[in-house]
């Protein structure tokens, strides 16, 4: 089984940053985990050219959660492919990635915009309502869906872990043989420190209950989608982010 890191950049908000979708391969899968921005394909696909695989060779995406920088892009790999790609969630965040249902944050982002004025108010409102007018085209078909504890058999085993708290149905990912977390948004890098995130949360206090579950695991890297990868003291950086 095979790894590697993409880094795209992104504009997110009203800055540019770079995210970290993960590519996972051997001689018979190659899935890819989080799939970018709508208009993502490009820059995803010159990733694989970088680290040597070949995007045709994808036939797995597997979604951490539903917010839109995780699956803007998902419907632009899927047109751009002739393959049949297997999609793949937790079973709460199935509807949102179908379109089935607006954005799980869109309501509190709207809330939210209303104790803002001026020109970041323009934006924001801006921001929302391209949100909820566009993301019936950014819709896909999931194929699969997962829970906690559930090990997919394929790529060497991969230990699904059920992190409500960012979103309802966020999930992690933990690789056994390589002791190795994809965290999504549950944790991020920053300064060289893993990191919570308490106002991009939909539930923060749920968001570190579900935290708590990670110190059952023995894990010697992480990967964030926003920062990248963490090889410092995991359990000591879980631990101070829960106040223990």
């Amino acid at each position: 089984m095979n790894l590697e890191v993409l880094y795209i950049e992104s504009q997110l908000s009203n800055s540019t940053g770079i995210i970290s979708p993960t590519v996972i391969w051997d001689e018979n899968d190659c899935m890819l985990v989080d799939a970018g921005l709508p208009g993502s394909y490009e820059s995803i696909k010159n990733e694989f050219v970088r680290i040597g695989v070949r995007i045709e060779n994808l036939n797995k995406i597997i979604i951490t959660h539903s917010d839109i920088d995780h699956i803007g892009g998902l419907a632009g790999i899927i047109s751009n492919l002739p393959q049949k790609l297997e999609i793949i969630s937790h079973s709460v965040e199935k509807p949102y990635i179908q379109a089935e249902v607006p954005p799980v944050k869109l309501s509190k982002m709207e809330e939210s915009i209303k104790l803002l004025e001026g020109e970041t108010y323009e934006r924001m409102k801006v921001l929302a309502n391209s949100l909820r007018q566009n993301y019936p085209k950014l819709k896909a078909d999931v194929d699969m869906v997962v829970d906690d504890g559930e090990e997919l058999p394929f790529l060497g085993g991969i230990e699904i872990i059920h992190m409500p708290g960012h979103t309802k149905g966020h999930i992690c990912l933990y690789l056994k043989n390589t002791k190795t977390l994809i965290a999504g948004d549950v944790l991020f890098v920053k300064e060289n420190k893993i990191i919570n995130e308490a106002v991009f949360n939909f539930d923060n206090e749920l968001a570190l209950k579900s935290m708590e579950k990670l110190l059952g695991y023995d894990i010697e890297k992480i990967i964030c989608y926003h920062g990248g990868i963490f090889t410092g003291n995991v359990e000591d950086g879980i631990k101070k982010i829960l106040g223990k």
